[in-house]
């Protein structure tokens, strides 16, 4: 556990109250629903009236909770960002001679930079020269190497800024809460489908809240 973890704990909250909200709003329309057509006239009519509010209501729900839960996420990492790039102030004590000396060296290989993009994965210092060495290496290719030039020009755009796995694990958090809110698809599901993924939140996003 990091000293980030609250961010993905306030995640965490405001996904189950957005699902809570959602279920709520989703369960007083199907009440209302169900009363239509029980009773003599009178309660008939009533029960109508009531349903069309609750309707209204649930697609007012619909439209805010996950809108408002989205920006409150979008706030989180924001948050985060800053906080992670104001703790990745180079530091001389962090740097690793051998693997330097090895990046000058000049002998490394695509895959020889992704490992070491990964070792110094906590280490936004030794990340910073991966991605200047690496940025070096492709400047030296030729166009039978556009495959291996364009890999590590996307290393470099990963480890420019020095930046850990940390806002990698919350992206792939996020991509969760989408899912499970129905919001990964272009053409959101049934409410009831909805419900439904929001139970699985917890499966799929314990274990990255717990040690985030």
């Amino acid at each position: 556990m990091s000293k980030y973890n609250h961010f993905v704990k306030d995640l965490d909250t405001a996904f189950k109250a957005a699902r809570q909200e959602y279920a709520e709003a989703w369960g007083k329309f199907q009440e209302a629903k169900e009363a239509c057509g029980k009773g003599d006239a009178m309660s008939r009519q009533r029960a109508e009236l009531r349903y069309q509010q609750a309707e209204l209501d649930f697609k007012e729900a619909e439209a805010r909770i996950w809108t408002e839960f989205n920006r409150k996420r979008a706030e989180l990492r924001a948050n985060l960002e800053r906080d992670v790039r104001n703790g990745n102030v180079a530091n001389p004590d962090s740097v690793d001679h051998s693997g330097l000396e090895l990046m000058k060296s000049g002998v490394l290989s695509v895959d020889d930079y992704y490992a070491l993009m990964k070792k110094y994965d906590d280490n936004p210092t030794m990340l910073r020269f991966v991605a200047k060495y690496a940025k070096e290496a492709a400047s030296g290719m030729d166009n039978t190497q556009a495959k291996e030039r364009g890999l590590l020009h996307h290393l470099y755009s990963v480890c420019s800024q020095g930046k850990s796995r940390t806002m990698r694990v919350w992206d792939d958090l996020s991509k969760i809460a989408d899912y499970c809110s129905g919001q990964s698809r272009d053409r959101r599901d049934s409410p009831t489908h909805t419900i439904n993924m929001g139970e699985r939140w917890e499966r799929l996003s314990n274990e990255i809240v717990e040690n985030f």
